[in-house]
């Protein structure tokens, strides 16, 4: 996970004006630092983009190394212990909760949320959204049990990219079958093996942590059309694979747009992108 944003200024600010934007979303989103090296008509044009209180420290060249460093490890520090990775743990038994929240917790980065039925845990869901990484179910509880618990998540677009591990007594392969098919992610048996646990639950978020970054990179995040890297990857196929057709191939650009976002502010001319898109 981004610990912090170092921004370094540049006489071609312009050219910087959508990666800012980028930043700037990424930051507000994610509570996520931002440290910025420049002169101070740099910084100053790096703030007219990025709001100043997502950003933790302005310095001016010649920097500091020292106290660059020192600042970013103070706020990346406690960005960390903000930002544990949520796991939730639903199950009836006690003693079966207590030890799966023991054994999540051994690991530094993860922070625990406990729920004893499906109804308890779809409240906590309802509660913390996507901040929940993954989610450690069993099956059979009373109140709401496992298999409509997973029924009612896999069915919210709100809640259905939330990876569940199904923990059962159960080793037989229809009830393993039976979770997979209601929208399980992965599936492991009692008694628990600590390390087992430990490494599907850093392999399946690691997994959509990734799934997410592809999604960036694919999609601009201002407008929802495909990134020009992406373009090209698809495109270039495309194209190999019919070389005796003609294509005619648009290109068009926006002039001194740079202006819009001076004079009426980055929003505005965000709204003129996504109209233009």
């Amino acid at each position: 996970r981004i610990g912090a944003y170092l921004i370094y200024g540049s006489e071609e600010m312009g050219d910087m004006q959508q990666a800012l934007i980028y930043l700037k979303d990424q930051s507000a989103e994610q509570n996520i630092p931002i440290f910025t090296v420049g002169s101070r008509e740099e910084n100053e044009a790096i703030g007219r983009v990025i709001p100043k209180h997502l950003i933790r420290q302005f310095f001016e060249r010649p920097v500091n190394i020292n106290e660059l460093v020192e600042a970013m490890d103070t706020y990346i520090t406690k960005f960390g212990a903000q930002n544990k990775k949520k796991i939730l743990v639903v199950e009836d038994n006690k003693m079966n909760r207590m030890l799966l929240c023991e054994i999540v917790t051994s690991v530094s980065i993860y922070e625990v949320l406990e729920a004893e039925n499906g109804q308890e845990a779809l409240r906590i869901l309802k509660q913390y959204g996507e901040e929940i990484s993954l989610i450690l179910l069993d099956l059979v509880m009373p109140v709401m049990d496992g298999y409509t618990f997973l029924s009612i998540i896999k069915e919210d677009p709100a809640y259905a990219s939330v990876p569940v591990i199904v923990t059962t007594q159960s080793d037989s392969e229809s009830d393993e079958v039976t979770a997979l098919s209601r929208g399980a992610t992965d599936f492991v048996t009692k008694p628990y093996k600590a390390e087992v646990i430990l490494h599907r639950i850093a392999n399946i978020i690691n997994l959509r942590e990734t799934a997410s970054m592809v999604n960036l990179l694919q999609y601009d995040r201002l407008t929802g059309l495909f990134s020009k890297e992406f373009f090209y990857q698809r495109v270039k196929p495309f194209l190999e694979q019919r070389p005796d057709r003609e294509y005619d191939i648009i290109c068009s650009d926006i002039e001194n747009f740079k202006l819009v976002n001076d004079i009426f502010g980055v929003p505005a001319g965000d709204q003129i992108l996504r109209g233009i898109a």
